[in-house]
């Protein structure tokens, strides 16, 4: 049975994470540009005074000016039972730098508070403290703006209408807000530092298959080719199986390429409007030719571990020139921007150094749409 005074959340939740993850040095302030889209914490814990732990995660949303938090706690450690979900979401707006390393001032207006329990044990105690409207039924939210919900240490709102915080981003992709106290309701009592605990850029938009279109590419010595390009995201890994053809129906193979590693995304990219960073990490390239008059090209370039034949993949991960494929080792990383646009989705343009982070894509490539 769930104990209700061990779902305390936003007000009284000082997080206990003990791995602290240094913070990036900020000289100017966040803007809410940089923060705009989905964070996630993923399943944490923290302990209680019973010597319990309390399982949650939080979920952040940053649209134009508003803010949305979701905050769940579960009742088993993988975070796959729901005990409680609680919601605040208002307008907030960014000051100035904080005098806290890597922080700049945010003060979050609490327009709304809202609770649902999922558990029927946690029922009565919300009927019987004042929390909502009674009676409580399981899975029906309630708006606690007005009354509050003491057991859970959620203020009202005229006690408590904007929160006076603090926040950080991090080059990776890594958001922190201020550690958490009883003071925030107030402005002169700003947190001193950001917490250890931290979100990360939600991935699972791009989760799926991606596929694009027979689209034609220029090749080094000025002629054309023509490449269908299919993506795969699943969890933070990607895959991509790059097929080339001679013809303009996409009808006539000439290789394939696959190619697979790990990826994170970073901030968005304000080169290039509505895309975001995306570092993609490379683990290994692969090639197979389908044309007969590839195979003494690749021999004499040295590509491979071996003498090449049509329709054997090869393994090219230390690089083949003659295909314009760098080593792993040479580019380890491919330092590219993402942008997602309903079932649409466009990486960076190709044709400047994706190896080097600071020379990222200006400009978007030709889309691929998801794939059902």
């Amino acid at each position: 049975m769930a104990d209700l005074r061990k779902l305390t959340t936003l007000f009284v939740l000082v997080m206990a994470l003990t791995a602290v993850v240094p913070v990036l040095a900020q000289d100017a302030a966040l803007t809410p540009a940089l923060l705009e889209g989905n964070w996630l914490t993923g399943c944490a814990s923290r302990p209680e005074a019973d010597g319990t732990l309390t399982y949650y995660t939080q979920d952040w949303l940053f649209l134009g000016d508003t803010w949305s938090l979701f905050y769940t706690t579960y009742a088993d450690e993988a975070c796959t039972t729901p005990l409680m979900d609680i919601t605040f979401d208002g307008p907030y707006t960014i000051g100035a730098l904080s005098a806290a390393a890597g922080a700049t001032d945010a003060d979050f207006t609490l327009a709304r508070r809202t609770l649902v329990a999922y558990d029927a044990a946690l029922l009565p105690a919300l009927d019987a403290n004042g929390c909502g409207l009674p009676p409580w039924e399981a899975s029906i939210p309630q708006d606690i703006s007005i009354t509050g919900c003491a057991p859970l240490g959620l203020l009202r709102a005229d006690q408590c209408p904007v929160e006076y915080d603090i926040i950080g981003v991090e080059a990776g992709g890594i958001l922190r807000l201020g550690e958490r106290g009883a003071g925030l309701c107030m402005a002169g009592t700003r947190p001193a530092a950001l917490r250890a605990q931290f979100a990360v850029r939600n991935i699972t938009t791009l989760e799926g298959r991606w596929a694009s279109a027979c689209e034609p590419v220029q090749t080094g010595d000025g002629g054309t080719l023509f490449w269908l390009r299919d993506f795969r995201f699943v969890g933070g890994y990607w895959f991509l199986t790059l097929v080339g053809y001679a013809d303009v129906a996409c009808s006539a193979p000439l290789y394939l390429l696959s190619i697979d590693g790990t990826f994170v995304l970073g901030l968005p990219n304000e080169a290039v409007p509505g895309s975001t960073n995306s570092d993609f990490g490379i683990s290994g390239t692969y090639l197979t030719v389908f044309a007969p008059e590839f195979v003494p090209e690749l021999d004499a370039a040295g590509c491979g571990v071996q003498a090449w034949e049509v329709e054997v993949t090869q393994n090219v991960s230390a690089g083949c020139e003659a295909m314009g494929v760098p080593g792993v080792f040479d580019c380890p990383v491919e330092y590219d921007v993402v942008a997602l646009e309903g079932e649409t989705l466009r990486f960076g343009d190709r044709t400047g150094n994706l190896c080097v982070p600071d020379t990222r894509p200006t400009a978007l490539s030709a889309p691929l749409t998801r794939v059902q």
